[in-house]
């Protein structure tokens, strides 16, 4: 049977960090199709985390922080060599702090079949508005989905959390990353086209799907808006 599993990467630094992170393992643990979760952190010294769930896997890194592709180059090299990553399963991925609606991951598992090897799920992703006050930022999920002006539909391209990888084709494109690329945190700008270059190469193994719906409610930071600037001046490149 065909395996899915969740990535993650985060740094938990504060309160909020680890309530959101709570609040996004709690829709993975409601989904409609459940998946072992594997959670690759690090954490400020003042602070703790666990979740109680045998589906969700928490490794602690040693360092006092990682950039998120050093901790998946870490993640996914540790999971392929235990064996929970291999060439006949599927991995899809997450952010720390954001919020799935509860068929995304069966969404994904629908499509999966064998001898495709990338799935592209276009507009399932939206985010709170870049230009939303500081106290929008503060709501719940609930209360911002009631509030049309602070969510706005995912700007192009879409990124690595609309992607579905088969295990052994995850590794290839690990491999193209070396150290000092992953210590940059724009890193994952260049995955993302390296995935896309791939699919327009590749249509006889990869699939793009355009979601009906939002499956994937993304939260924005101060520190997103930096990446998002960079991925519309690389998107802007592009011919």
């Amino acid at each position: 049977m065909q395996q899915l599993i969740i990535l993650c990467a985060s740094h938990l630094k504060t309160d909020e960090n680890i309530v959101q992170m709570r609040e996004m393992l709690d829709s993975q643990m409601a989904q409609t199709l459940l998946c072992d979760v594997y959670v690759s952190y690090t954490i400020e010294s003042t602070h703790s985390f666990n979740y109680d769930n045998p589906r969700v896997h928490l490794i602690k890194q040693p360092e006092s922080q990682l950039t998120q592709f050093q901790h998946y180059t870490r993640l996914i090299a540790q999971l392929w060599s235990d064996g929970s990553l291999h060439s006949k399963n599927y991995v899809i991925f997450t952010d720390d702090d954001d919020i799935m609606a509860p068929e995304r991951n069966a969404t994904y598992f629908e499509y999966i079949q064998d001898g495709i090897e990338v799935i592209r799920l276009e507009n399932s992703v939206i985010r709170f508005s870049l230009d939303c006050n500081i106290q929008e930022r503060s709501y719940s999920i609930q209360d911002a989905l009631k509030n049309s002006n602070v969510i706005i539909t995912y700007l192009n391209p879409s990124e690595y959390v609309e992607l579905c990888l088969r295990g052994d084709i995850l590794m290839d494109f690990m491999n193209l990353i070396d150290d000092e690329k992953a210590m940059n945190y724009v890193c994952d700008c260049g995955f993302n086209f390296k995935v896309k270059d791939y699919i327009c190469a590749n249509p006889e193994t990869t699939r793009t799907i355009i979601s009906t719906k939002p499956l994937y409610y993304y939260r924005y930071s101060m520190f997103r808006s930096v990446r998002h600037k960079y991925l519309e001046e690389l998107n802007n490149s592009v011919d």
